[in-house]
């Protein structure tokens, strides 16, 4: 579009907005309606009803799809049972991180971080758990993922995330 173009044709510019509000409009038809897809499939599940993928988030590092099941990545899986047994052993998250790496270990497809390993020991995917936010419902699926550790490890190890996690200090002086 030109300055004269736009005085000469002024309705030029109207159409192109409302080519672009239909867009929007299709677009976001679009998202609602996967959007309930993938309610109706949590609601499936979480019923009893329903057990196959639901194609929505992150999948853990240490799975994948093999004929429409979840399967392990042996030598991923090995380093997330490694990384929560020394966690629950009382190692921080950095000597951590090296151990695996020095081990040639990888809990994803990248280089194990301490910040990465913060993520994975709160995650519920550890014991099987699939959490789905879909505003305002959050859907808890159990028994989704195959389970890394059982219930009773994951608790305790959620006990002592929140012991040895870093606390926010109300204060001028930082600790």
């Amino acid at each position: 579009y030109s300055r004269d173009r736009l005085k000469a044709n002024p309705m030029d510019l109207v159409y192109s907005l409302l080519v672009m509000i239909r867009a929007h409009e299709e677009s976001d038809t679009k998202s609602k309606r996967v959007r309930d897809a993938i309610r109706r499939q949590c609601v499936g599940w979480v019923n009893g009803a329903y057990r196959g993928l639901i194609r929505y988030g992150k999948t853990p590092g240490w799975l994948r799809v093999v004929d429409g099941r979840w399967e392990f990545v042996p030598e991923r899986a090995e380093a997330v049972r490694a990384a929560v047994d020394m966690f629950r052993r009382g190692f921080g998250t950095g000597h951590i991180a090296k151990a695996l790496h020095d081990a040639g270990l990888s809990i994803g497809t990248g280089a194990p971080t301490s910040g990465h390993l913060v993520r994975l020991l709160a995650s519920p995917a550890l014991k099987g758990e699939k959490h789905l936010v879909l505003e305002p419902e959050t859907y808890v699926l159990e028994n989704y993922y195959p389970a890394v550790v059982d219930a009773d490890v994951w608790t305790d190890l959620q006990q002592l995330v929140t012991l040895r996690s870093r606390r926010h200090v109300k204060g001028a002086i930082p600790s």
